[in-house]
């Protein structure tokens, strides 16, 4: 079974339909189109700060790429770039966008970014690189992205399981 990548949700702190947004995202992975529903209403519906809002773009356009509507889920990923470019998190996204797509490169592309923006969930960000890094054939670079996920969650099953596919020799 091919590993997936693995999507970073943007906390969204203050309560109201966009903080239940950001629940449904976290919890559900699987979701269905009641937390695509959730979303759309906070941000119809609330007054949020711009980094909530952007937050909130990004976590229904989480729930928009897990349900396979990848056009809309770049969309919200775009309008949440628009209100607050410095958030790691959307290239994170965009990122695991990129990968469904079988766009590897424009995978890595994304996620450096995350990363020079300073991810809230960097783990994610190496771990989905290593798997686009795979796909490229880049072992080397898999495998020490891989092995930078698990020094900084090293508790975290998904990347110790993908690590343990590897062998090194010097």
């Amino acid at each position: 079974a091919m590993a997936l990548p693995v999507s970073a949700q943007v906390t969204v702190i203050g309560g109201g339909l966009a903080e239940d947004c950001y629940i449904a995202v976290k919890a559900d992975t699987r979701p269905g189109r009641d937390s695509e529903q959730v979303c759309t209403q906070a941000l119809e519906n609330e007054t949020m700060t711009r980094k909530n809002r952007a937050a909130t773009y990004v976590n229904r356009g989480i729930v928009r790429m897990r349900l396979e509507a990848y056009d809309r889920a770049d969309q919200d990923f775009t309008r949440a770039a628009a209100l607050k470019d410095d958030l790691g998190d959307i290239y994170v996204n965009r990122g695991v966008l990129k990968f469904y797509q079988a766009d590897y490169q424009g995978a890595i592309d994304a996620i450096n970014t995350a990363l020079e923006l300073e991810t809230s969930e960097p783990h994610v960000a190496y771990y989905n690189r290593a798997l686009a890094k795979e796909e490229l054939d880049d072992l080397t670079g898999a495998y020490f992205d891989f092995l930078a996920a698990s020094e900084l969650e090293p508790e975290w099953e998904l990347v110790q399981r993908q690590l343990d596919r590897f062998s090194v020799s010097g």
